[in-house]
């Protein structure tokens, strides 16, 4: 059951974060604070660099690589340690969501808007919260 949940979350989380942003472009908004609202980001993190398109060129490779290190490190220890398995699949997850993004559109698409926060999209938050897993799960291991 858990390794079923495993493999279908990651796959869920993908397509409701390239659905939220289809609708995005098709110009759904809420126009409330906090809310929906779109926002084309060609730079990296909190929208540094974002008039750059050899940013946007490097972060494609960037996350390319990313990418391949996960699987590499996935494959190096493939047997089943729980948090690990998650930070890696919720990682994989956002980078491939955001890869996608910058394929197709030249930048990754933001749409959820705290007012308190830079606008931000369901593939950073799956970054975020699989680095913090993968924190947990080497804290663990070394204490």
């Amino acid at each position: 059951m858990v390794k079923k949940a495993f493999i279908a979350m990651p796959v869920l989380l993908f397509l409701l974060d390239q659905y939220f942003k289809l609708l995005v472009l098709k110009g759904f908004s809420t126009n409330t604070c906090p809310g929906i609202r779109m926002l084309m980001n060609k730079g990296i993190a909190f929208g540094i660099a974002n008039n750059s398109i050899i940013m946007n060129y490097a972060m494609i490779i960037i996350y390319i690589l990313l990418l391949i290190g996960l699987l590499f490190f996935y494959n190096k220890y493939n047997k089943w340690m729980g948090i690990y398995n998650y930070g890696i699949a919720l990682l994989f997850v956002g980078i491939s969501s955001n890869l996608v993004d910058r394929l197709i559109h030249g930048a990754v698409i933001d749409y959820i808007d705290l007012c308190i926060w830079p606008v931000f999209n369901l593939a950073d938050l799956s970054i975020v919260i699989g680095i913090t897993l993968l924190i947990v799960f080497i804290a663990k291991k070394n204490f």
